[in-house]
């Protein structure tokens, strides 16, 4: 019999997870890409990519509150759709929410360059490596205080983004936002696709649904939360942004609301964004050690993979064993693989898991288990569950 881990995540440590792994290059780097593509059309092009989030948010919301287990989407996945589908599920989740995190840190590399032009990439891998030991040393100890350092980062990261939003609204330019849909409905599609992953941190929350207090209630609150705040900074940041920043300037520029806030603040606001980026790629990597640790755990559980991984601390009562793994397989990325191949594969296995999430919701209520008390049910079922599958598997392809 495995030991329970503590209940010891509240609510607002939960939304600072979810926001924190939510927001990152989604938001600091890839505006400038996209917009390449669409022009202004990238506000819709995001506001599009949330909307696909909502089905997967529901499903995994009532499914997490029916077995509230560490692990998250391959606990019940494998519970629903058999071993198979199990494993896969849960190597997919652990290693593409790992590779997330390890992009996010190698992520502070261009800012610091933006900073320091001459940076050599060697520093940059080092000191990224240096950041996830230090997070992975913070997950050893307590997963309370690194809730509570995660909530301290997410809430500095909305104050600055609301100052960025408050001081940039006086300088956007309407003429900015003329030819609106100029790219066409091929480019708008493509699009959404290449922006859809920035979401995707929001559900890995449910695999620490076992930590979370009172988690039928906390945990679709938590998710909830951070998908209208943070998609509410998403629209009104890139929005902002292009609004500010001429087409030339903003068009392929690798750090966008950087170079917005030196637009209109000097280098004063360079550098205060800058660091915001910073904080966003950290909280993102510290909530990805959380998050895939546990689903390490939950794969020891149930013997997939060795029962050291299920090993918990005396003290703090965290799975140590999986969190020193998780953490030394990011190090390792950061120092020797080419992360963006890595996040395309990381893409495509989490809009993969976002499947099985939603099959495994219309199985499950179609069998009728009697023992399956969900304190959260998604509506619109089984329509939103069936529409979110065919468009993942569109946007794969």
């Amino acid at each position: 019999m495995s030991e329970k881990l503590h209940k010891n995540i509240s609510l607002l440590s939960a939304f600072s997870i979810a926001a924190g792994a939510m927001i990152s290059s989604g938001l600091f780097v890839l505006p400038g890409v996209v917009y390449t593509n669409v022009g202004p059309a990238i506000i819709l092009v995001y506001f599009l990519g949330g909307i696909l989030m909502i089905p997967t948010i529901f499903s995994q919301s009532e499914l997490a509150t029916a077995m509230p287990k560490a692990g998250g989407a391959y606990n019940y996945i494998m519970r629903i759709l058999g071993a198979p589908a199990g494993m896969i599920a849960g190597f997919a989740s652990w290693f593409s929410v790992a590779m997330k995190s390890a992009f996010a840190l190698i992520g502070i590399g261009t800012f610091l360059s933006l900073i320091n032009p001459g940076v050599p990439e060697f520093q940059i891998r080092l000191l990224a490596a240096g950041a996830a030991i230090f997070f992975t040393l913070i997950n050893l100890f307590s997963t309370k205080h690194s809730g509570n350092l995660q909530t301290i980062m997410v809430l500095t990261l909305m104050g600055i983004l609301t100052l960025f939003l408050v001081t940039g609204y006086p300088n956007i330019e309407m003429n900015h936002y003329q030819n609106f849909f100029a790219k066409g409905p091929v480019a708008f599609i493509a699009a959404v696709g290449m922006i859809f992953i920035s979401f995707g941190g929001l559900t890995n929350l449910a695999s620490m649904s076992e930590e979370i207090t009172d988690s039928g209630k906390n945990l679709p609150k938590a998710m909830f939360l951070a998908f209208i705040i943070m998609m509410g900074f998403y629209i009104l940041v890139i929005a902002t942004v292009v609004g500010v920043l001429p087409h030339d300037i903003l068009s392929g520029n690798l750090t966008p609301v950087s170079t917005a806030a030196k637009h209109f603040a000097g280098n004063i606001g360079l550098i205060l964004m800058s660091f915001t980026a910073m904080l966003a790629f950290v909280t993102t990597a510290n909530a990805g050690i959380m998050s895939a640790s546990r689903v390490g755990l939950a794969l020891g559980r149930d013997g997939l993979v060795p029962e050291v991984f299920t090993k918990l601390s005396d003290q703090h009562k965290t799975p140590y064993i999986s969190v020193l793994f998780t953490g030394g397989f990011i190090t390792v990325i950061i120092l020797s693989l080419h992360i963006d191949s890595l996040v395309k594969v990381a893409s495509a296995m989490m809009l993969f898991l976002f499947i099985l999430n939603n099959l495994s919701l219309i199985i499950i209520r179609n069998i009728n288990l009697r023992n399956y008390r969900p304190t959260f049910k998604a509506p619109l079922f089984p329509y939103l569950q069936m529409f979110a599958i065919g468009v993942y598997l569109i946007l794969i392809y």
